[in-house]
């Protein structure tokens, strides 16, 4: 009877039980899916805003240094124009190139191009950007070698030779194309540069103090396209060029909030669709021997 009694005693979960227990464990598994799925979903939002910022910092870093160039021309050290001979530091330099890229005696002058454009190109999108410098050989010395004369000059594809010589000007021209900001070189091939761009646009600070017109401000600021619409628009009087790019992202949507942002041609649009990114770079032109 004894054993009886505690058989009975010892009995396992009932049925109700065992479905408590599968429901609190399912409820434990479902919080915890949902917190994987929002950190994943966090993650790739970081990774693709940072995907769409380097790229952008790529694409500007690169025009940005072909603008900065643009128009340039070497500082001859050595002139040959009169000083005290007992004062060589006297000597007064002249900006103009001593050798071409190849080796031979300097002829050309940046002053007889424009050291900025905006080409027509095939099959782009909105306008072009062109930015091009003489071709220059300048003394470089550098692991204990002699000094040599050479081109440190590059295009916005690091080239600076054409058909296996040296190109005697670096033009860069960039351009949109279906989604993606391209650039051609000196060799004439275009390159995409970075992709997923929705709009590129610039805009050109002129110098308009030399504008015979009353209440002219001494800097106009200019969109490309309307450059030549602009009859006191002139590329020779480009002081820095205000650079825009939009990227939108390929998987990422922004929430619908009612939120707006500034796109390229400075129109405010609602933030929905896929995610944007909206840069602009000012770069000013260092140095110029045109006008």
């Amino acid at each position: 009877m004894r054993t009886l009694s505690r058989a009975r005693c010892v009995r396992g979960i009932s049925l109700i039980e065992t479905l408590v227990a599968l429901g609190i464990g399912l409820l434990i598994v479902a919080v915890a899916l949902q917190t994987v799925q929002t950190a994943q979903s966090l993650a790739l939002s970081v990774e693709e805003s940072t995907r769409m910022e380097q790229d952008a910092s790529t694409a500007m870093r690169i025009i940005g240094r072909q603008i900065r160039q643009a128009g340039s021309a070497p500082l001859n050290l050595h002139s040959g124009l009169p000083h005290p001979a007992d004062l060589p530091a006297l000597e007064p330099v002249v900006f103009e190139a001593v050798l071409q890229a190849d080796g031979a005696p300097a002829s050309s002058s940046t002053a007889s191009h424009s050291a900025l454009a905006s080409p027509t190109v095939a099959r782009s999108s909105g306008a072009a950007l062109q930015a091009q410098y003489d071709n220059y050989a300048e003394t470089v010395v550098g692991g204990g070698n002699a000094p040599a004369f050479q081109s440190l000059m590059r295009d916005c594809l690091g080239q600076n030779t054409y058909q296996r010589a040296p190109a005697p000007r670096i033009v860069s021209t960039f351009f949109l194309r279906d989604g993606s900001l391209m650039c051609t070189g000196v060799s004439g091939t275009p390159q995409p540069l970075i992709g997923h761009v929705a709009a590129f646009s610039f805009k050109v600070m002129l110098d308009a103090s030399a504008i015979p017109t009353a209440n002219t401000a001494a800097f106009r600021s200019v969109f490309a396209e309307d450059m030549r619409a602009d009859p006191h628009a002139d590329w020779a009087r480009a002081r820095s060029v205000t650079v825009c790019l939009e990227l939108h992202s390929p998987s990422l949507a922004a929430p619908d909030t009612g939120a707006v942002y500034l796109n390229c041609a400075d129109q405010w649009r609602p933030l929905r669709g896929p995610l944007p990114l909206v840069v602009r770079r000012t770069f000013h032109l260092r140095a110029q021997a045109g006008p």
